[in-house]
């Protein structure tokens, strides 16, 4: 057996990132010969915790630059597949390799087609999450490889499956529920067996169980601290271990519980045990507490503005892709370029989600509000500017909300809206169709529909596309016969919300955007923790209606304790080993919810800084304190000015612009102040093209025009006419305050740190 080689590192480490790689860098490359380098590095495997991992690790030794040949360096289920490539060919699978997104697509129709058979009560419903529900128990089933016995049967997966009996276990499980598991699962074995096809849990063990001692003796392997492994990972390291040349390991001093689901935790054997030292110097911690997300990211920008690219910021969070459409509306605010994801999920492209949203739009029935939305998107080529504009103020003039509305478009007798009736026509009969049918028509609404320019939205759409042609081959053309729009709704937004594609567009290499799972065992110069929140981090346990939790842990399910405690583990390898932590939460989100910090951040001291009475801490009530000043005369301070979230912009300015500039040579009477109509539809329009936040473009709304004669734009404009009767508007025009900082509207550059001055001509003087 194998001597490993176990190196114990604190989690407060600063070189744990690349102490492994290091480890194997000088192990392996200290000879000078580009041949012995090349072939050392052909029998190196380095199994990194994730994707981002690796991308840093490719960057590491790119800036090393010794002429190193990089090794393998895959996740954990990339060293599946890797592994499997190193069989022979007589080894390999004679079956075709599905992957989750086709076993989707196999588990809805099973559940269609065997419904009344699955389902013998009528406590069940096939709502668009059960397919995702029972794959993921299948899944386990494989992944796990359970051999379950229960008083109406048993199933099982492999010979060698672990055996649990759940006789006697009454009232810890669903026993309906799981009757109806194990019929989805003998139909989907079946299915697979049918049609010559296996999963990728299925390829996992085959890889195993053909993996040779003498295929694994020649290589070195590099592992990197992995936790919650299933089954078929854990017998998988255990074989590498056993037969593997020699074997690596990075392990950290914390307290993990279930050590079995860690890779260090499944050694056996001889190991030699290394613990690492390193001088601790405390980081500089401080934490905030925002009104919403909106100003945690205005927060980043302030500071990012600061430190001018001298260092490489980090942008952390539970859930950082949640952040993404905030990041894209606040930086360019600041004059900053976009930070990088590096990865995104499809359903996060644009163009895809216009995809997807002809199916909200069918959903919805065809109400105003959701056809609106979709044919105003920038990728609709179905209307051409001009129509688009037409639709738009035709249907906030008539204010249709939903059900037959566009019946009262017909009443208009606008040419320019035949093509949107046409189009919902189209709709109707789309859902209406099934299987092949829908998928020909749906494709084919997308293709005269779509406009597509930009390269990455190209890729994306392709990707998308690539999937739904690949449903109209054998097996799975006759497995989606019955689809409808909910089924494919369902399949399609599963797909997208698990399938990734790189990012191609330039992007501010100065930031990085991690989710906190991934982060935990990497070193940061500068980090900014956002949306530590409680229930986020840790995440809330996931119900199971199937197991109780102690029921789960007795089958060999890692317990909530062991998720708990590996959340903690990725929020304090982050904030140990960073030398600069801002660590903030967002008391609400966008729809009003009410979120509460961490129990992880109890012993952070919170910073006061964005409370103070001197601060303004959201856009209405910046845009409030502004306006207030301009209605009482007085001189806008300095101070306020140059406040630094000035960059929200000056919604106020920029609707008497407008309201000015439609009153060119005419002299100001006081009928003016009665033009509150005029008013009313510049700011409706101003307010939706501006303001970012929903809960923002609400308020400002309310106070600028839906309120009493108190209304903050009525005043304004009493006093404005008030003091500058018959005078005549010449022009109007901006002082530019923010030079670079501005933002484009009707391809006119507007400064958002300016001021209106209204150029008028005199009565008296003339």
């Amino acid at each position: 057996m194998t001597k490993i080689k176990i190196y114990k590192l604190s989690v407060n480490s600063k070189d744990k990132e690349f102490f492994l790689l290091k480890k194997l860098i000088k192990e392996h490359f200290t000879d000078v010969s580009q041949q012995k380098t090349l072939s050392a590095s052909k029998r190196l495997i380095y199994v990194a915790s994730s994707k981002d991992k690796i991308r840093r690790i490719k960057t590491y030794l790119r800036d090393l630059n010794k002429g190193i040949f990089p090794p393998e360096v895959v996740t954990i289920w990339q060293l599946f597949d890797l592994l499997y490539d190193k069989l022979p060919p007589k080894d390999r699978l004679p079956k075709h390799i599905i992957t989750d997104a086709y076993a989707n697509v196999i588990v809805r129709h099973i559940l269609l087609k065997n419904q009344k058979t699955i389902f013998s009560t009528t406590d069940f419903r096939l709502s668009p999450e059960t397919s995702d529900f029972f794959l993921e128990w299948l899944k386990n089933i494989k992944g796990y490889n359970l051999h379950l016995i229960y008083g109406r049967g048993e199933f099982k997966y492999r010979e060698d499956g672990f055996t649990f009996d759940l006789n006697n276990k009454e009232n810890r499980f669903n026993e309906r529920l799981l009757v109806a598991v194990n019929r989805v699962f003998d139909i989907y074995e079946n299915f697979l067996n049918d049609n010559n096809l296996v999963d990728e849990v299925d390829k996992g063990w085959w890889t195993i169980d053909h993996l040779t001692p003498s295929i694994l003796k020649d290589y070195s392997f590099y592992i990197e601290h992995l936790s919650i492994l299933r089954r078929v990972e854990q017998v998988l390291f255990k074989k590498i271990y056993k037969f593997a040349k020699d074997v690596s390991l990075l392990d950290f001093d914390f307290p993990f519980p279930n050590l079995h689901f860690t890779t260090t935790g499944i050694v056996e054997g001889e190991t030699s045990v290394t613990e690492i030292t390193n001088k601790e110097s405390p980081p500089s911690l401080v934490l905030f507490s925002f009104k919403g997300k909106e100003q945690e990211v205005e927060n980043i920008a302030k500071k990012a503005k600061k430190l001018s690219g001298e260092k490489k910021v980090a942008i952390i969070s539970p859930d950082i892709t949640e952040y993404e459409k905030t990041f894209e509306r606040v930086f360019p605010l600041y004059n900053i370029t976009l930070p990088s994801f590096a990865r995104n999920k499809l359903s996060e492209f644009a163009v895809v989600n216009t995809c997807l949203s002809i199916f909200e739009v069918i959903n919805q029935q065809l109400k105003r509000k959701a056809v609106v939305s979709f044919l105003l998107s920038p990728y609709v080529k179905l209307l051409d500017s001009h129509l688009k504009k037409v639709l738009d103020i035709t249907t906030r003039e008539l204010m249709i909300a939903s059900g037959e509305d566009w019946e009262r478009l017909k009443e208009t007798k606008e040419e320019e809206m035949g093509t949107v009736l046409r189009f919902t026509n189209e709709l109707k009969l789309l859902s209406k169709k099934h299987g092949i049918a829908f998928l020909d028509s749906y494709l084919s609404l997308l293709n005269t529909t779509l406009n597509i320019e930009d390269q990455e939205d190209l890729l994306a759409y392709n990707k998308f596309v690539e999937f739904i042609s690949s449903l109209k081959i054998e097996p799975m053309k006759s497995a989606i016969t019955d689809f409808g729009l909910k089924d494919f709704q369902n399949i399609l937004t599963s797909y997208t919300n698990t399938v990734t594609l790189k990012r191609t567009k330039v992007v501010n290499e100065n930031f990085e955007l991690l989710n906190i799972e991934e982060a935990g065992g990497m070193n940061f110069e500068t980090v900014f923790l956002i949306g530590l929140v409680e229930g986020k981090l840790p995440k809330e346990p996931k119900h199971n209606p199937l197991f109780s939790e102690k029921l789960l842990e007795e089958m060999g399910f890692p317990t909530y304790d062991m998720l708990y405690t590996l959340s903690k583990f990725n929020f304090e390898g982050i904030v140990k080993s960073t030398e600069e932590v801002y660590c903030s939460y967002f008391e609400k989100d966008e729809r009003g919810n009410v979120f509460l910090k961490s129990p992880f951040l109890q012993d952070i001291e919170e910073s006061k800084d964005a409370k103070t009475d001197r601060d303004i801490n959201t856009l209405v009530e910046w845009q409030m304190q502004i306006g207030e000043a301009i209605y009482q005369n007085k001189t806008v301070n300095e101070s306020v000015l140059h406040n630094e979230l000035k960059n929200m912009g000056k919604v106020i300015h920029t609707i008497l612009a407008d309201f000015y500039r439609k009153r060119l040579n005419q002299v100001i009477t006081p009928d003016l102040k009665n033009k509150w109509k005029t008013i009313e539809d510049i700011a409706v329009k101003v307010i939706d093209s501006m303001v970012p936040v929903r809960r923002d473009r609400i308020i400002l709304k309310l106070e600028f025009i839906f309120g009493t004669e108190n209304a903050l734009l009525r005043r304004f404009l009493n006093y404005e006419v008030k003091n500058n009767l018959k005078n005549t508007v010449l022009d109007v025009e901006w002082e530019f305050t923010g030079r670079e900082v501005y933002i484009e509207r009707n391809g006119e550059r507007l400064g958002l740190a300016g001021r209106i001055d209204r150029i008028d001509k005199n009565a008296e003087n003339n």
